[in-house]
């Protein structure tokens, strides 16, 4: 059985024209790696299910980050209207990636599946930043989540 975690919404926060990022709590003893994701869930609309997000953040943040692409359903349409103090069900169950921060890496992404890669660099910086990594992105816009945060790591870090 999967263990059910209250997060608190701390606040909602454009990180592009039509993407959002969600700050939540970061409740004690919650652990997750670099690229990991979670189930997310409304406690008082559980027939709305449950979706899929990656971490935004590195699990060295004190906060959580997860980011969506805005959209029609009424699930996104819920997570768009979110306001600090709400909160939501997350199930934390790890992800397909394995991902070694002292390994060199290729990066491939498109969209919003920037999420986890965001996640991984910044776990990276934080403990291996000579290690070579390349970010390979593509979008439709030039206004892409965290571009101006992976453009002022990529100044600062060679490696990058």
């Amino acid at each position: 059985m999967k263990k059910i975690t209250s997060l608190r919404v701390e606040q909602l926060r454009p990180v592009s024209k039509d993407c959002l990022l969600i700050f939540l709590e970061k409740p004690n003893n919650f652990s997750y790696q670099a690229g990991d994701c979670v189930d997310i869930s409304f406690p008082d609309a559980l027939h709305l299910g449950k979706q899929t997000y990656s971490f935004a953040s590195s699990p060295h943040d004190q906060i959580l980050m997860l980011a969506f692409k805005k959209g029609y359903s009424e699930f996104k349409h819920r997570l768009e209207a979110l306001k600090s103090g709400d909160i939501l069900q997350a199930t934390q169950y790890g992800s397909n990636f394995i991902f070694d921060s002292k390994i060199p890496s290729v990066m491939i992404a498109g969209g919003i599946g920037i999420t986890p890669f965001r996640s991984m660099i910044k776990t990276r910086l934080m403990e291996c930043p000579t290690v070579r990594t390349i970010l390979l992105f593509q979008n439709k816009t030039q206004d892409f989540p965290f571009y101006s945060e992976l453009s002022q790591w990529q100044k600062e870090h060679s490696s990058l």
